[in-house]
């Protein structure tokens, strides 16, 4: 995969150059000092692909020395467009003393897409895109405790057209028994609990849809598994499975999502109608 494969955004899992239980503060901030040479891998990735990457990786704030769990956006030119704090904190998350992010925010970002009408495709272009991040835990309700209707993730992105979803989602929470940790993963069931999640988004952007990216770590860590079951969803209702890694192992799954139209006033004839598409990849 190289800048002629035509990614236009490449998302990676959650703290993916480290383990996921850090255990304590002391960790995190050993895990936290890497952020600037992993920020910086992310921006030769994106400027080899010539396309925007979402890396996961822990922060440590210079100013209040709390440690986050984050993710960075870089553009093709390697520069970070975009940093995101996880808001909604997993057990596993408070055990190390991360700090809670501020919460959920759109913002946008000039994506490489391509463009086509109904005379075929005119070529790349670059799209102006609202965008979300989020986090694992963040697809919950907050602490557990928050209405599950709440859905503060899904109304947070109301009107996003991608969510860029970086996860370590596990099958078991540490305190479950050895059985149900070692029980087989199950990819239906793990995809149809983020999308019931996001309920609030199907149907709502037609006949575009917003973007569900998700980028899932795999492996075992003290006993538990991280899922995997790394996708790209269209929240169209119904929901269309655009592309998916659904056997448990390393790769990147890949898939054309349409962004829908857009006039173009620049045409010689009368305005035409442009659809624009972007090819989104997960690690």
């Amino acid at each position: 995969m190289d800048a002629t494969s035509g990614i236009g955004v490449l998302v990676c899992p959650e703290l993916g150059f480290s383990t996921y239980c850090l255990t304590s503060v002391e960790r995190a901030r050993a895990c936290a000092r890497w952020e600037t040479a992993i920020v910086a891998w992310a921006g030769r990735v994106a400027r080899y692909l010539n396309a925007h990457v979402a890396v996961g990786h822990a922060r440590e704030d210079p100013e209040t020395q709390k440690v986050y769990n984050s993710q960075t956006v870089v553009d093709a030119n390697g520069v970070a467009r975009h940093v995101y704090d996880k808001s909604h904190l997993y057990c596993v998350d408070e055990e190390w003393g991360c700090g809670e992010g501020k919460g959920f925010e759109t913002y946008e970002l000039d994506l490489r897409c391509f463009a086509e009408d109904d005379r075929g495709v005119i070529g790349e272009v670059t799209r102006r895109v609202t965008c979300a991040s989020a986090i694992c835990m963040d697809i919950n309700p907050y602490k557990f405790e928050a209405p599950w209707d709440a859905y503060e993730l899904a109304n947070a992105c109301a009107g996003c057209e991608l969510i860029l979803f970086s996860s370590a989602w596990t099958n078991a929470h540490p305190d479950d028994d050895i059985e149900v940790k070692r029980a087989p993963i199950d990819f239906a069931e793990t995809v149809t609990y983020w999308l019931a999640r996001l309920r609030p988004l199907i149907g709502k952007r037609e006949p575009n849809g917003t973007h569900f990216i998700c980028a899932n770590r795999i492996g075992v860590e003290n006993d538990i598994q991280f899922t995997g079951c790394s996708c790209l969803v269209d929240l169209r209702s119904p929901p269309i499975l655009r592309g998916a890694m659904e056997k448990r192992e390393e790769g990147i799954a890949s898939a054309l999502i349409p962004l829908g139209g857009e006039d173009d006033d620049d045409d010689d004839d009368l305005a035409r109608r442009v659809s624009s598409f972007i090819s989104t990849a997960v690690t």
